[in-house]
C-alpha cells in the first residue's frame, strides 16, 4: 500500500523545488500522483480485512522480537531507496527548463496509456474475482493477450516517464 506513496512524496518534493514548473511538468506530476493514488487505493481495497501477507508473517515469526528493527532495514528502507532511485527519472523534468516538443507529448501519451491499461486490467480482474468459479481462469479482455496486463501497463507507464526524462535531459537542441 505504501510503495506508490513513496513515489508521490518523491515526485512532490522534486516538483515543489522546481524553479518554474511548466504546464507539461505539472501534467507529468499529476499523472504520477494519479498513478500512485490509484495503485495505493487498489492495494488497500484488495488487502482490507485480510491476514498479513504470508511473506511478512514468515519474517515476523522467524525474527520474533527483532522484527521491527529487522523489517526497517530489510523491507522498508530498501523500498524507500528503490522508490527514490526510480523517481530520479523525474528530477530533470522538474529542474530543467526546456522547450516541450511533440516527442515529450508522445512519451506522456505512452505513460498515460500505461496508466489506463493498468486501470482497465485491474477492473477486469476485480470483476472476474467477484464472479468466478474456483477453477476458472481469466482469459477475456486484456487478459486474453497476457497473463499480467497490469504489469505491462506498469511497464508502459514508467517507460513513458523515463523517455520523457531522457529526452528532456539529452535530446534537446542546443
Amino acid at each position: 500500500v505504501f510503495w506508490p506513496l513513496y513515489h508521490i512524496v518523491c515526485a512532490a518534493s522534486y516538483f515543489l523545488q522546481s524553479p518554474k514548473p511548466s504546464v507539461f511538468a505539472t501534467l507529468v506530476f499529476s499523472t504520477t500522483v494519479l498513478w500512485g493514488l490509484r495503485l495505493s487505493f487498489y492495494l488497500l481495497k484488495r488487502q482490507a480485512g485480510k491476514a498479513e501477507d504470508h511473506r511478512y508473517a514468515s519474517i515476523r515469526s522467524a525474527r520474533n522480537q527483532q522484527f521491527p528493527f529487522f523489517s526497517l532495514f530489510l523491507i522498508f528502507l530498501p523500498q524507500a531507496f528503490m522508490a527514490w532511485v526510480i523517481c530520479l527519472a523525474l528530477q530533470p523534468l522538474f529542474h530543467t527548463v526546456v522547450a516541450v516538443t511533440w516527442t515529450h507529448w508522445l512519451f506522456l501519451f505512452i505513460a498515460a496509456s500505461g496508466l489506463i491499461f493498468e486501470i482497465v486490467a485491474d477492473h477486469q480482474l476485480t470483476r472476474f474475482r467477484a464472479l468466478r468459479r474456483p477453477d476458472a481462469v481469466l482469459n477475456s479482455g486484456l487478459w486474453r493477450y497476457s497473463r499480467h496486463p497490469n504489469y505491462f501497463g506498469e511497464w508502459l507507464f514508467w517507460l513513458g516517464l523515463s523517455l520523457i526524462s531522457l529526452h528532456h535531459t539529452f535530446w534537446q537542441p542546443i
